[in-house]
Parts: structure tokens; C-alpha cells; sequence
């Protein structure tokens, strides 16, 4: 129905229209990336790290299996940083 598809999108608008931006979980690296490019950071201003771990499972509704997730790391660059009082 045309009527409710511009409904939809007048109510889409309005929500969109309340953010300055919005990153999605998908992509969550480039929306980190970009809300960099947006607010003039330098990547040293930007970290994080996954709350997944080692031994770790991640459920992949696709095919419909569990897969295990790949150790994260802490270089020796990144520890010195965490210990620093930045």
C-alpha cells in the first residue's frame, strides 16, 4: 500500500533525524572508522577490544552451526598503552 509505505517512511525519517550517527554491529570496525572521520579523531583516540575469547563459540544462524572464535591478542605496544595513564 503507497499510503503506509510513506507512513513508514516519514517515521523512519523522523527517528534518523534524532541521530548524529549511527554504526551498525555488522560493520562495526568501518562505523568506528567513520566516526573517527566524522569528529577528526586520530586512531590512537579510538580502541577496543572483542568480549568474545579464547575458547569461545559463536553461533552462525546461516548455516546453522557454531563456530570457535579465534584467540584475540595484546601486542606489546597495546599493553604499554592499557598501563600508561594516557
Amino acid at each position: 500500500n503507497p499510503r503506509e509505505i510513506v507512513m513508514y517512511d516519514n517515521y523512519t525519517q523522523t527517528i534518523l533525524d534524532d541521530f548524529d550517527f549511527v554504526g551498525t554491529t555488522e560493520r562495526f570496525d568501518e562505523s568506528l572508522v567513520v566516526l573517527k572521520l566524522l569528529l577528526g579523531l586520530e586512531f590512537g583516540d579510538i580502541l577496543y577490544l572483542s568480549v568474545k575469547s579464547a575458547q569461545s563459540y559463536e553461533f552462525l544462524p546461516n548455516k546453522q552451526l557454531c563456530s570457535q572464535l579465534v584467540p584475540k591478542f595484546v601486542t606489546s605496544e597495546m599493553e604499554h598503552f592499557f598501563q600508561s595513564e594516557f
